[in-house]
């Protein structure tokens, strides 16, 4: 009988246990936010003091995992540095945002947009009154999420987030805005 490859089966996870990588690749749903948590905790329960680096690539998802991300990578004592390449959508840049100031990268050519919450209220129901509230609700805590991780405040955030359309945006504005730190570009 072959010897499991346990390493192999954490990759596949988006677990790089050697260099102590995350990798959150795909769509942010439940299965992929557990995964990354489960790694995230369990690099930390190895060294509290060494960084962890969480990689994103993501055109977005569910915005209730993904603050549930957010507040978790918050708890954590090791040091998260997040890296976005290629797609950092939807709610994957408030993942970005998360990571440590000074910490936070984007590859140059990564592709970023941000958008209200709108497409998600026409899946909550037909209690159109208790979907607004759930979508203020959401809305507010994006926004307190990303205002102490940027250079912009809550007034910024909200005309940002109110545009009727996907606001697409480059490398250089996520690090003008605060959202990531620099433009990663070294081999």
């Amino acid at each position: 009988m072959p010897a499991p490859d346990i390493a192999g089966a954490y990759f596949e996870r988006g677990l790089d246990l050697a260099n102590r990588r995350v990798f959150l690749v795909g769509d942010l749903e439940t299965e992929s936010i557990s995964n990354a948590v489960k790694s995230l905790y369990f690099l930390e329960t190895a060294s509290k003091t060494k960084p962890v680096e969480l990689f994103i690539n993501s055109t977005g998802g569910d915005i209730v995992e993904s603050l549930a991300l957010y507040d978790i990578i918050n708890t954590l004592k090791c040091p998260i540095h997040t890296f976005a390449f290629g797609s950092c959508m939807s709610a994957a840049p408030l993942i970005l945002a998360a990571g440590n100031k000074g910490d936070r990268w984007v590859a140059p050519n990564a592709q970023f947009m941000c958008h209200d919450w709108g497409g998600e209220i026409e899946d909550r129901g037909a209690n159109i009154k208790s979907t607004v509230k759930w979508f203020e609700f959401t809305d507010d805590a994006w926004i307190n999420a990303m205002t102490p991780n940027t250079n912009k405040d809550k007034r910024f955030w909200r005309s940002f987030r109110s545009k009727t359309s996907d606001t697409f945006f480059t490398a250089q504005q996520a690090v003008d805005w605060g959202i990531a730190d620099h433009i990663w570009s070294e081999k």
